[in-house]
């Protein structure tokens, strides 16, 4: 009886001290998704010239660890991630920290755009966007397509620009999505 005891003295102890090791991992930082307000289906419409193409977002989802128990080889995670397709295009977004736009980054058709500024204001194609985040190509050879891709807040992507072309969102107005409207995926650990 006594060997029971001292067991399940010495189990409770392991268990409390284990938990307590356990690292909280900082909440998801809502704010992020206002840089890219979509939601699964939703359709964005960009024209060039007399030329029109229509994304439309196959997943927008927020990655999440709440907890990382004691010894785990993990980290937290606490990204936000979208993918956007067309005829013409192929886009996948990463927002890597929820607190941080500068660890973002695109991939258009398979060229790499890392966050580059941050712009108050600019003027394209006659629009006037405030609040704007670019990327730019990483890679800039003479076979790049793709030069800069402008993000206002609120509104998402504006802008794609390339050497020889020029896409301008035709709906700017401003969006808001709820947090619950994304998919969320636990990573636990």
């Amino acid at each position: 009886m006594k060997n029971q005891t001292v067991f399940l003295l010495v189990s409770i102890s392991l268990i409390v001290v284990l938990t307590a090791c356990s690292k909280k991992c900082i909440d998801f930082d809502n704010k992020i998704i206002d840089w890219m307000p979509y939601k699964k289906n939703d359709r964005i419409i960009f024209f060039q010239n007399e030329e029109r193409d229509t994304l439309t977002v196959q997943y927008s989802e927020i990655y999440h660890t709440d907890m990382i128990g004691f010894g785990a080889k993990c980290s937290c995670e606490n990204s936000f991630i979208l993918n956007l397709t067309s005829n013409t295009f192929n886009i996948d977004i990463r927002f890597n920290d929820s607190r941080s736009i500068v660890q973002s980054e695109i991939v258009i058709n398979n060229e790499w755009m890392n966050y580059s500024e941050q712009l108050e204001n600019i003027n394209i194609n006659g629009k006037d966007f405030t609040d704007l985040i670019v990327y730019k190509n990483i890679n800039p050879t003479s076979s790049a397509r793709f030069e800069k891709i402008f993000v206002s807040k609120a509104i998402g992507i504006v802008a794609i620009i390339g050497e020889n072309n020029e896409w301008i969102i035709v709906d700017d107005s401003i969006k808001k999505i709820e947090i619950s409207d994304l998919e969320l995926k636990r990573t636990d650990c």
